[in-house]
């Protein structure tokens, strides 16, 4: 059953919402990983929410995610919390030799505060006419050691001798942003490593973060990891 809350009820709730408060800090750092913003048309004006999918595995940590949102609403009434459901299962069929997936997911209600985060992390794709995630132009006014923990959680992986952020959905320009913005917030030193081409022919890169940051990296998130994934670090 969906719960409806009034805009003046949510709005109630939002005010309480600070840009640096660690409900906003888990959404940004889930945004530049595997989470996003969903829209929906409420009286002929879209309106965004919030989603995750994340492996079947990591139950536990999209519970603490979930939980930090909130949770499910107890009543009507509840402005405490974001969340619009209880998370959900799904098997993902997959083709070739992959096996099936298993995926668990939760979304929040839609509501006008997420147009925050639609102006900075979409834009539409001049090609495809589609919306696109892009990484934010003043990004490292949004980088916390709680956002780059939930960024690495979804999307990190630990280096022969550093550890990688899998950016290859962005552009060049925006891969070299994010180098940009993690030396000056963190002085990390990167570098940008070649991945695999697109079909038509585009060089895709990773940032990687090199060993002589590893111990400064760890120090600076290893406080944020959810238990189940310190096998990353």
């Amino acid at each position: 059953m969906t719960v409806t809350m009034t805009t003046k009820e949510r709005r109630e709730f939002v005010l309480t919402l600070e840009k640096t408060s660690k409900q906003t800090q888990i959404i940004i750092g889930s945004l530049l990983g595997d989470g996003y913003l969903f829209k929906s048309t409420r009286k002929g004006k879209d309106i965004n929410g919030f989603k995750l999918d994340i492996k079947l595995d990591a139950l536990e940590y999209l519970e603490s995610i979930h939980k930090e949102l909130g949770g499910c609403p107890q009543s009507p009434k509840d402005v405490n919390s974001w969340c619009r459901e209880s998370i959900k299962v799904r098997i993902i069929p997959q083709k070739g030799k992959w096996k099936e997936k298993s995926l668990c997911s939760f979304r929040t209600f839609i509501h006008p505060s997420f147009w925050f985060y639609d102006d900075i992390f979409y834009k539409i794709d001049e090609t495809t006419g589609r919306r696109k995630k892009i990484v934010p132009i003043n990004l490292h006014k949004h980088l916390t050691p709680l956002v780059l923990a939930h960024w690495f959680i979804q999307d990190g992986s630990k280096g022969i001798s550093g550890y990688m952020l899998h950016t290859q959905r962005f552009t060049f320009g925006e891969n070299k942003r994010i180098q940009d913005a993690l030396g000056k917030v963190f002085k990390f030193e990167t570098s940008l490593y070649k991945d695999r081409k697109t079909k038509n022919g585009i060089q895709i890169y990773k940032v990687y973060i090199k060993a002589s940051s590893k111990e400064h990296f760890i120090k600076i998130i290893s406080p944020y990891i959810h238990p189940y994934f310190e096998y990353k670090l």
